[in-house]
């Protein structure tokens, strides 16, 4: 059996906000290192100095704390080697910002790819009663296979849509913060509809939370409302 504490706890780390860093393996077994919206990457946040380990960057979408081609830039491969995956409405934002054309894959809701040999579907999110997110924007989370028998799914920003709902994962890293995404009982709601219709997620990371948005009391009130069966890790 699988110990998905475990591999949260060695292999993914939430730097701030809703910045995860993932270490995963591609379908050859060889190691690749996912960030998904790296924001905050400096001294302040833990990150003495930044890695540029990242084989692979995605983008949920264009909003100044997940889109920042600084902290991208700052976890980028210094070979030029890494590859970024975003929503094809933002290509052209990211292009601007001065990432290659041939290193970025685009994806719509609901498509699935091989990144550098690693599996990614990216999951709609949006906000169906407000305006911060809208479906027509057609933004995204990403569902990771992160090894052949762990998926992380990230959600991005999102309210507790039917997509987010049906994504059977086993590890989530769920925005908790209120606003602008889910608050921690919306979010302890719909991680318990999800495990008692799939017996998953068996771990969950509470983001989006105790920075740009949210109170630091916020996980903690998620952990405290997510039932028995699923692990909450509290990343602060």
């Amino acid at each position: 059996m699988v110990d998905f504490e475990g591999f949260a706890r060695e292999h993914i780390r939430l730097n701030a906000h809703s910045s995860v860093r993932i270490e995963a393996a591609a379908v050859n077994g060889s190691g690749r290192v996912v960030y998904v919206d790296p924001f905050l990457m400096n001294a302040e946040y833990g990150v003495d100095m930044p890695p540029r380990d990242a084989d692979i960057i995605c983008f949920t979408h264009s909003h100044y704390d997940h889109f920042s081609p600084k902290d991208a830039a700052a976890v980028a491969r210094a070979d030029g080697a890494t590859r970024y995956v975003m929503p094809a409405s933002m290509v052209d934002e990211a292009l601007k910002a001065g990432i290659r054309k041939d290193a970025i894959t685009a994806v719509e809701p609901g498509q699935v790819c091989y990144v550098a040999g690693l599996p990614l579907r990216a999951v709609a999110a949006y906000n169906p009663a407000k305006p911060f997110h809208p479906k027509k924007n057609r933004w995204v989370g990403y569902l990771i296979q992160a090894q052949p028998a762990v998926s992380v799914y990230v959600c991005g920003d999102t309210d507790a849509v039917p997509e987010v709902a049906e994504t059977d994962c086993d590890i989530i890293c769920i925005p908790v913060g209120a606003k602008y995404t889910m608050d921690a009982a919306e979010a302890a709601a719909c991680v318990n509809g999800m495990f008692r219709a799939m017996g998953r997620p068996a771990v969950a990371i509470p983001t989006h939370y105790g920075s740009a948005v949210g109170k630091a009391e916020d996980g903690p009130t998620f952990k405290g409302l997510v039932g028995e069966g699923v692990q909450v890790i509290l990343p602060y």
